[in-house]
């Protein structure tokens, strides 16, 4: 039978095959996340972030980084220090920052 494999490359010039192994080259894997900018329906209105809730199903241990940019990334606004949660077991749960 007919047998599919994704395939990717990097940087680094090389060749890698997704869905085998946990890591590209002895390197941990990064991904990276990010949703269109929300203006929680005004735009003219300044907000308080009082809870943000993240749900992951991770396969293995996990370190994910949570980070918040204001005014549409705008480097001239101050920016909270990133939140950084850490699973080391198979079981992940929802986590709150």
């Amino acid at each position: 039978g007919k047998q599919e494999y994704v395939l990717h490359g990097d940087y680094d010039g090389k060749v890698y095959r997704q869905e085998q192994g946990n890591n590209f080259g002895g390197r941990d894997i990064l991904a990276v996340y990010a949703t269109p900018y929300l203006d929680f329906g005004d735009t003219e209105v300044r907000k308080t972030i009082r809870k943000v809730n993240t749900f992951i199903r991770a396969e293995g241990p996990v370190e994910f980084f949570l980070s918040m940019a204001y005014d549409w990334g705008d480097y001239n606004t101050l920016r909270p220090n990133p939140y950084s949660q850490t699973h080391t077991s198979k079981q992940c749960a929802p986590s709150s920052a």
